[in-house]
């Protein structure tokens, strides 16, 4: 169970700085706890493939408008 916790109470942040119009991608997004950010990890998939709307620095939740 303490990994399907650990993945349910985790948001999509950045784990590389990616440019503004790089897709995004396993290699560049991952989810991490605190769960705080606005997109939860259950989201993950779906953010995959999407375009960075904006320069995102490492180590930052990913939002809705980050992504275009």
């Amino acid at each position: 169970e303490k990994p399907v916790i650990d993945f349910a109470y985790a948001s999509v942040v950045s784990i590389k700085r990616i440019k503004k119009g790089e897709k995004f991608s396993r290699a560049n997004i991952w989810v991490k706890r605190p769960g705080t950010g606005p997109i939860f990890a259950e989201e993950y998939e779906s953010v995959i493939g999407k375009t960075a709307s904006k320069n995102i620095d490492i180590d930052s939740h990913i939002k809705y408008e980050d992504i275009f």
